[in-house]
């Protein structure tokens, strides 16, 4: 796994170098620490480094450094592609995510790790399972993903609330149209997988909306990591805020725990 870490030393981002020693990786598995610099002349490219290694002195990973000028999100961007990264690792800013973080969630290539300061581990994780192509490929990833070998997996799905004025099979569809029966026999397929593997995994059904159902579960059991599928990039900007404005964005949003964004892999 290609691993980019990106950071500028703060607190928000040295916590997202402590959470990456929470994954299982080898030497096998290379890891860049990169910094960008806006050109004022105050980044501190030594002191930064220092600090990441010493972060990640329990990481088993590889490790190198990069840095390169000009604006945080267009530099990790264009790093993120130059080294055709499999994972990029970012820290959260203050309460939320901030405007470079949600333009690199936008546009990364790869899957995006975004860490909050109070969740440094991945001992309880929630999967967000809406039955679409994108949170089906995400469960696949998942499921090769390094976790933790003791990380507890929660796959959650969310379906509309019962509408006493319509049939039963008509209220059971979710919010995307999907056939509540097939994405629950998909999710139930999925826990087998995670098990086969040897993970712990737990199948949960909540109802309601989406968003709202899933950030009170996760301050319900404490979660660590929220994990969530998303969309290809190279569909039109206007209809990729739709999508990412909807459900995913307000958990990236409101979440207090951290975030993993799955994109598919080629």
């Amino acid at each position: 796994m290609r691993i980019l870490y990106a950071t500028d030393g703060s607190s928000q981002a040295r916590a997202a170098g402590v959470l990456l020693t929470s994954l299982n990786l080898s030497p096998k598995d290379r890891l860049t620490i990169f910094t960008v610099d806006d050109r004022s002349g105050e980044i501190a490219y030594d002191q930064i480094f220092t600090s990441a290694f010493e972060d990640l002195s329990g990481t088993a990973a590889t490790i190198d450094t990069r840095n390169a000028e000009g604006f945080a999100d267009e530099g990790i961007l264009k790093e993120a592609r130059r080294s055709a990264s499999d994972l990029l690792v970012l820290g959260a800013k203050g309460s939320s995510v901030g405007r470079d973080a949600r333009r690199v969630l936008r546009h990364a290539p790869c899957s995006v790790l975004v860490a909050r300061q109070k969740y440094t581990s991945m001992r309880n994780i929630l999967f967000a399972f809406d039955g679409t192509g994108p949170s089906i490929a995400a469960a696949q990833n998942l499921l090769r993903f390094p976790l933790p070998p003791d990380a507890r997996i929660h796959l959650v799905t969310v379906l509309r609330p019962m509408n006493p004025n319509l049939p039963q099979r008509e209220s059971e569809h979710l919010r995307n149209g999907l056939d509540a029966d097939q994405v629950l026999g998909d999710l139930d397929r999925i826990k087998d997988n995670f098990r086969a593997a040897g993970r712990q995994a737990l199948l949960h059904t909540l109802r309601g909306h989406p968003a709202a159902c899933l950030l009170d579960y996760a301050k319900t059991e404490e979660i660590d990591l929220i994990v969530l599928g998303f969309y290809n990039t190279s569909v039109p900007e206007r209809i990729l805020r739709f999508f990412i404005g909807s459900i995913s964005e307000r958990v990236v949003r409101h979440a207090s725990c951290s975030i993993l964004l799955m994109r598919p892999t080629s």
